[in-house]
């Protein structure tokens, strides 16, 4: 039961926009609805459903109490005798005729004019449109089949022999199809196939994996049979799990937070609308209409594809430029709360979101900034990335915004004024704030009778400590090449001034550095903090990081800054903090800052989602309740461990602790540099990492990257 449930959200059959299954006449379809954005309320709930071009749904129940309980595999989770039925619907809800089915365990249907295939997990039966079993394909194993798509007098679709491996290995199908008179499933020899769309004249757009793991896009012309073309998207944003139908070069996007809209070729997609995650199941292109299926709400909405662009194209919108998707309206990230509120207060203005692929959003962001581009109103920036895209003066300044200033003001940590501003500078708002905290084993400590550090302790203090552990202790736990990692990035930062664009990098330093982390790389007795023993006895750190990852509690804690390159110039680097900003060219200028004032109004405030963005907020001690609450949640910790809880974690000194080095990183906050996060960065850091280059070359690759960044 719960198999069939999940393959009728996947399993959605896709139609030609040219078939009608010869089910209803012409008096039934003049009655339709002529709407261009409706909801048809059904009758009954259905498994499967799909669409044609005239208007009409298709509706396939299946009958459990028939159920015999004989299944044979995981896979056939109903029986052989389960009834089954499809239901013609007109688009005002109305069933114009029933067709009984063959008895078995469905999986997905298809319709064409003139008939209807219906794949089982164990045959296929191609009925003609009265119902009556033309042909039937049975195997000897499993079949399990997915999105089929009708062309001409064919059935073309996904295909895994073995549907048990589909659910362990996610994508190894290949492209096949069948006709009418077909004896047997026809394989053209297109394989790992994980996403099949019907596209035009008679192609149907492939998308499986190279042998370099890059998607490949293949059009295949089912009128020949044969491969029209292919190419390569490198990391382009297509899975198993969305949905997607084209008219031309018009691409419409299905999954479960909402309905997308791209060129195709295009880099980013429009938002054109949002809804909850159980909303609707699946989605279909038929005609001139877009299908939003619902089948367990009992509901299918029809929106006119034409009457979408209008309203797209004049409806007043707050567009946001984001990175593969990392902002959206869902109300349990922060932006998504604001979003919300923004919508609830202007329900006449449209949110739509341009989505950029992950390695294409910085170059394109880049075009639109050296063209004054105004065809969007708020961005997103990583920390790393702010004080180049001030020194283009792309941002609007928010300080002269009453209603954002009002809210840092009344709401936000003074401290971190430094992260959200640039002398008097107000470029955005953090959506996300997160920073690399120690936790340190106490025990552990006095157990080898070593010193705690201090409050300000540098990385060579550090390596001094673990180094007296190793001896002692050869079996500890203790961070390695992360925290070594943490050291080199914090170096380059630290050297780099960007609002001068000077860099003060020395080799020598730089050197001893890549040294002690290919010493840790070549350890071969390091033993590292793990998931299975981060919180165990017998860690020097408990963590490092922001989060914990185990409810292994068995040690006695202590928060303590992460270590500086400098004990008479203490500088904290911010990682993972994360920015909206508004386009500087915004033609809606004061409705986008509108937008981000409800980022820190005082009910998002109360209502964030995470213990780690607490120590943003003003007055953060009379917050203790929700930390303790979200710190027990985050340990899962029950009311049953509540005495284990207590005993590892004195929770008021838990709560003031954190806040107090959480406040000391913001006050002694340093901008960081993404350096490694590029491409040459990354290939650097790979080739060292892998012994491709020494220690000496590495070094001088990263002082020749960092001084071409600058100077950009």
């Amino acid at each position: 039961m719960k198999l069939n449930r999940y393959l009728a959200f996947i399993a959605c059959s896709f139609l030609s926009a040219n078939m009608l299954i010869g089910c209803t006449n012409s008096a039934n379809s003049a009655k339709n609805n002529t709407a261009e954005d409706y909801t048809i309320t059904l009758s009954k709930e259905y498994s499967y459903m799909t669409a044609d071009d005239a208007g009409n749904i298709y509706g396939i129940t299946v009958d459990f109490s028939a159920d015999s309980g004989s299944g044979t595999s995981d896979t056939q989770s109903i029986s052989q005798n389960a009834s089954v039925t499809m239901d013609v619907i007109n688009s005002n809800g109305k069933i114009t005729k029933t067709l009984n089915l063959p008895s078995g365990n469905v999986s997905t249907f298809a319709v064409n004019r003139n008939n209807i295939f219906v794949f089982y997990f164990d045959k296929i039966d191609i009925l003609d449109n009265s119902g009556k079993t033309v042909k039937e394909l049975t195997f000897s194993s499993d079949i399990f089949v997915a999105k089929p798509v009708s062309i001409g007098d064919k059935v073309f679709f996904m295909l895994q022999d073995n549907s048990t491996d589909y659910f362990g290995n996610g994508a190894n199908m290949e492209l096949a199809y069948v006709g009418p008179t077909s004896d047997s499933i026809k394989k053209p020899g297109i394989t790992d196939v994980f996403n099949i769309m019907k596209y035009k004249d008679n192609i149907i757009k492939l998308y499986s994996y190279d042998e370099s793991g890059d998607i490949k896009t293949t059009n295949f012309d089912a009128s020949s049979l044969n491969i029209k073309d292919s190419t390569t998207e490198t990391n382009a944003n297509i899975d198993i799990d969305t949905e997607y139908s084209q008219i031309n070069d018009k691409v419409y996007i299905f999954n479960y937070s909402g309905l997308f809209e791209k060129n195709y070729g295009d880099s980013f997609s429009k938002t054109l609308m949002s809804f909850d995650g159980s909303e609707y199941s699946s989605m279909q292109l038929a005609g001139n209409n877009l299908y939003l299926f619902g089948p367990y709400d009992k509901k299918v909405r029809v929106i006119s594809v034409s009457a979408l662009d209008t309203k797209m194209n004049n409806q007043q919108q707050i567009v946001i430029y984001t990175q593969d998707g990392s902002i959206t309206d869902d109300d349990s990230t922060v932006a998504g709360k604001a979003i919300q509120k923004f919508k609830k207060n202007h329900p006449d203005i449209a949110v739509s979101f341009q989505n950029v692929d992950y390695d294409k959003y910085y170059d394109d962001l880049n075009a639109k900034v050296m063209t004054q581009d105004n065809s969007f109103d708020i961005f997103y920036l990583p920390e790393s990335k702010i004080d180049s895209y001030i020194n283009n003066g792309v941002m609007a300044d928010l300080k002269d915004n009453k209603n954002v200033m009002d809210n840092f003001n009344n709401n936000i940590n003074p401290n971190l004024v430094k992260l959200v501003s640039r002398d008097g500078y107000y470029f955005g708002v953090p959506i996300m704030f997160v920073s690399n905290v120690i936790t340190l084993n106490i025990d552990k400590f006095a157990e080898l009778s070593i010193d705690l550090p201090g409050d300000v302790w540098t990385y060579d203090d550090y390596f001094n400590i673990l180094s007296k552990l190793r001896d002692k202790d050869k079996n500890l736990y203790f961070q390695t090449a992360q925290t070594d990692f943490y050291y080199l990035l914090d170096y380059v930062s630290y050297s780099v001034d960007m609002k001068n664009k000077k860099a003060n990098i020395d080799k020598n330093k730089l050197t001893d550095i890549l040294t002690k982390l290919k010493t840790v790389l070549d350890d071969s007795n390091s033993t590292s903090i793990s998931d299975d023993n981060l919180l165990n006895s017998n860690s020097f750190l408990i963590s490092y990081g922001n989060s914990y990852d185990s409810d292994n509690l068995d040690a006695k804690t202590k928060f303590s800054n992460p270590p500086v390159i400098s004990k008479d110039d203490p500088k904290y680097f911010v990682s993972g903090t994360e920015f909206l900003c508004v386009n500087k060219k915004s033609k809606n200028l004061d409705l986008s800052c509108e937008l981000l004032s409800y980022v820190y109004d005082k009910d998002t405030v109360l209502n964030r989602d995470s213990m780690y963005d607490l120590p943003i907020y003003k007055d953060m001690l009379k917050y203790n309740d929700i930390l303790k609450a979200d710190l027990k949640e985050e340990l899962q910790i029950t009311s049953d461990t509540d005495a284990q809880l207590i005993k590892v974690f004195d929770q008021q000194k838990l709560t003031d602790d954190y806040i107090t080095v959480y406040n000391n990183i913001l006050s002694n906050y340093k901008a960081s540099i993404d350096v490694f996060n590029t491409d040459s960065g990354s290939k650097i850091l790979d080739d060292f990492t892998n012994g491709k280059i020494t220690v000496d070359d590495t070094a001088n690759k990263i002082i020749s990257l960092v001084k071409n960044m600058v100077e950009e």
